[in-house]
């Protein structure tokens, strides 16, 4: 059995069939899914540093508090898991100008940076019939560090009635109120809180506008800044709330630039985690959907609502046939079905595949059955038993059904990692040389530079590599080295089961991606940026070869002589 085309599939059918109905589910508050990353305004600075605090979540998680040593708790959030700073004392969270892998995550020279996050605070502004935290609260703390001790360089604070933000920086005579801004915020709130710093001058937006500016702020060396989140360096004075979504910038960010993020993230924000009373609807919708197609007597269609039309719009049903009864050798008896699916209104010459799962409670784990040709109208599944069984046909990735990684990559790593979670491949190539048929690679973000993150081939391997946080954070830097290219696919074997996903692909000095000889991947969320070719075809040269493209972005790609962003010749359509 394939186990990638247990994988793949855009929902295009779907029929349930239950022999037996019986369950009891427990209710619980739980996080919402992570948002995706999302693409950023031309002209944003680069994003240095991310901390989204999900690396613990799964689908269907309903704990309370993940509790993670010499790191805190992470609670419930809009956006996944975030991170909880508050209490006495907090386990300290420090970003490193240079971290240990030598990665810069501050900006630190003359221009400045800037720091994204989402806070729910825990208290209420005391101009809101609240009480506040009753100290100052550090929401951030810029600091040079060395030795265990750390001297402010600023630190972003919540007065303690928290009916205001402050900027401090040290004085002669103590600390010196560099911005302020006044704030009427409530318990379980989320609100985004972005700083831009440094000697250029100040700037704080809360929730998508410029609310203060400041004098500018000194810069350090940036293997002696850190950053702390939510406390001081020592774990004190902690903020009262969670955080989500961190970032820091390499560069200041403009009003327009905040406000685009905010207008693309608040109203899930303000959804906050998943209630009791929201799950409690969900479960009954999904419940009354399942009543529309439970199992009638034998030799009567079930049917899910798809809509009126005859064979108009795509219909997938499911006839129970008369039972068949087997007799083992020791004289028990089962009951065994035959089950006839048929399905009208498909698209004319595609082939699809026909997937199934035993239960439909998060996260589904949707497994191959077989393929169903182009001249298919019906299958008949004999013996068929188990209690419940659902189907859809499928033919286009499905990232969120993806099995768990064979083969982990970090930008970051060291040298001479074997490819596991612990000691991931420091390069792409060395992962995709590793990987046997049907492997999973997740690489982690970072930007992957150098030969070995070049010219890429999967051989005749079928492969999925994916970015584990998307193309804003996972970048294939090609840098404009002479005959670079980003993939190349020319075998047949590389069907659009075979996918590259999540990744910004820029700076290939001969076309980003080369597809020929019946090759035919699928690239998914991916972002083609500042490719060339002296040729044709500045992101992706196509000849005799059928790729497909899901929700990609193509941007300032040039040729010289036709197809800037993508050439075809002697091929289908894309």
């Amino acid at each position: 059995m394939n186990m990638l085309k247990s994988v793949v599939g855009l929902v295009i059918g779907l029929v349930t069939l239950f022999f037996t109905l019986c369950c009891a589910v427990s209710v619980h508050a739980r996080p919402r899914p992570p948002v995706p990353p999302l693409p950023p305004l031309p002209g944003t600075p680069p994003l240095l540093f991310q901390a989204s605090f999900d690396e613990a979540f799964t689908y269907g998680q309903n704990e309370a508090v993940v509790s993670i040593p010499h790191f805190g708790n992470l609670v419930q959030s809009w956006s996944g898991l975030a991170l909880e700073r508050a209490g006495v004392w907090v386990p300290p969270f420090v970003v490193r100008g240079i971290d240990a892998g030598g990665h810069t995550n501050l900006a630190c020279d003359g221009f400045g940076g800037a720091v994204r996050l989402w806070l729910t605070p825990y208290w209420s502004s005391s101009g809101a019939g609240g009480a506040g935290i009753g100290n100052a609260a550090r929401v951030l703390d810029f600091a040079a560090v060395g030795g265990g001790d750390a001297v402010t360089v600023w630190s972003l604070q919540v007065t303690p009635d928290g009916n205001a933000f402050v900027l401090l920086t040290p004085g002669e005579g103590g600390p010196v109120e560099v911005l302020r801004a006044p704030i009427a915020w409530r318990a379980g709130e989320a609100h985004l809180v972005v700083l831009d710093y440094g000697p250029q001058g100040t700037g704080l937006f809360l929730d998508g506008r410029l609310v203060a500016t400041g004098a500018g702020t000194l810069g350090l060396p940036a293997p002696a800044a850190a950053l702390m989140l939510g406390s001081t360096l020592a774990g004190t004075e902690t903020a009262g709330g969670a955080f989500d979504e961190v970032g820091s910038f390499g560069g200041p960010l403009s009003e327009a630039q905040v406000a685009a993020y905010f207008q693309q993230t608040y109203r899930q924000a303000a959804l906050g985690p998943i209630s009791e009373d929201e799950d409690a609807a969900r479960l009954a919708a999904r419940q009354a959907r399942v009543a529309q197609s439970l199992w009638a007597a034998g030799g009567q269609t079930m049917l899910l609502d798809f809509g009126e039309g005859g064979c108009s719009e795509f219909k997938l049903t499911a006839s129970l046939l008369p039972a068949l009864h087997v007799f083992t050798n020791q004289g028990a008896v089962f009951t065994n079905h035959n089950v006839k699916l048929t399905w009208c209104g498909r698209e004319p010459g595609v082939v699809y595949d026909l997937l199934y799962a035993t239960n439909i409670a998060p996260p589904i784990r949707w497994e191959w059955w077989r393929e169903i040709q182009t001249n298919d109208v019906e299958l008949t599944i004999t013996n068929f038993n188990p209690p419940a069984m659902f189907f859809r046909l499928a033919r286009v990735l499905d990232l969120e059904t993806l099995p768990a990684p064979s083969l982990y990559v970090s930008a970051s790593a060291a040298t001479g990692g074997d490819g596991s979670k612990d000691l991931p491949y420091q390069n792409l190539g060395s992962a995709l040389a590793a990987a046997t048929n049907e492997s999973v690679i997740r690489v982690l973000p970072g930007v992957y530079t150098g030969p070995s993150n070049r010219n890429l081939s999967f051989g005749a391997k079928r492969l999925v590599l994916v970015a584990e946080r998307g193309a804003e954070q996972t970048v294939i830097d090609c840098t404009n080295a002479a005959g670079s290219r980003a993939f190349i696919f020319n075998s047949v074997t590389q069907a659009w089961w075979t996918v590259v996903a999540g990744f910004t692909i820029s700076n290939a000095a001969s076309g980003a991606v080369w597809c020929s000889d019946l090759a035919s991947p699928t690239f998914a969320n991916c972002h083609f940026a500042r490719n060339a070719s002296a040729d044709s075809g500045g992101a992706v040269f196509c000849t005799n070869a059928s790729p497909v493209f899901v929700n990609c972005r193509f941007m300032t790609n040039r040729a010289t002589r036709a197809g800037g962003a993508v050439y075809v010749t002697g091929s289908n359509a894309l």
